[in-house]
């Protein structure tokens, strides 16, 4: 596990990458932005980073900021150990965005891909669309699906780095016992082996 200073600098590079994914704050205007966002008492330091990258985003643009925060993303010397921690901390209600860069990452582990996978209940997008790459992008799942299809992808290609000593861990019974019920025949087996 990263010690607490670097925990810290991960919750607020996590909240740049939330932040560049997300179009909400940057496209209000002036006075609803004002009278919307909170400001910031600089209690909570991944709070004020978040809230220094709406206005950043504000201030150069949306695709300017999304390309400054990739770069960052890309200069921050990710472990996999790092990556496992962002995914366990992270609220799936932000969006797809950072678990996209997440998996992207070669220090990504296979045991992060497995939780973020069965996370995202990938036997109910089998069920519901027969499979994740049927969603159609005017979908509330659309994010999601694409995440899960990024994740068999790599799985499929041997893209995962190895890592013994993580795990699953995030995973509880309920998503342990989805795993039973899902198509594995259509599921890469990387993602499922050892788990049940």
């Amino acid at each position: 596990m990263p010690n607490e200073q670097r925990q810290l600098e991960l919750e607020k590079l996590a909240a740049a990458v939330c932040a560049a994914h997300d179009r909400y704050y940057y496209e209000m205007d002036e006075e609803d932005f004002a009278d919307e966002l909170e400001d910031d008492d600089g209690e909570d330091e991944a709070y004020t980073a978040w809230h220094q990258a709406i206005l950043r985003q504000r201030e150069i643009g949306f695709d300017a900021f999304a390309a400054e925060t990739k770069q960052k993303f890309a200069d921050a010397a990710l472990t996999g150990e790092d990556l496992h921690f962002l995914m366990t901390h992270y609220n799936y209600d932000a969006g797809a965005g950072l678990p996209l860069w997440v998996i992207a990452h070669p220090a990504c582990t296979l045991a992060t891909a497995q939780q973020v996978y069965w996370l995202c209940q990938p036997a109910a997008f089998y069920q519901d669309h027969g499979s994740p790459q049927n969603v159609q992008e005017d979908s509330i799942h659309f994010h999601i699906a694409r995440l899960l299809v990024a994740i068999e992808e790599k799985a499929r290609s041997g893209g995962f780095a190895q890592a013994p000593e993580h795990i699953a861990a995030m995973l509880d019974a309920d998503e342990v016992a989805q795993i039973p019920a899902a198509p594995l025949d259509k599921i890469p087996a990387a993602l499922w082996q050892g788990l049940v």
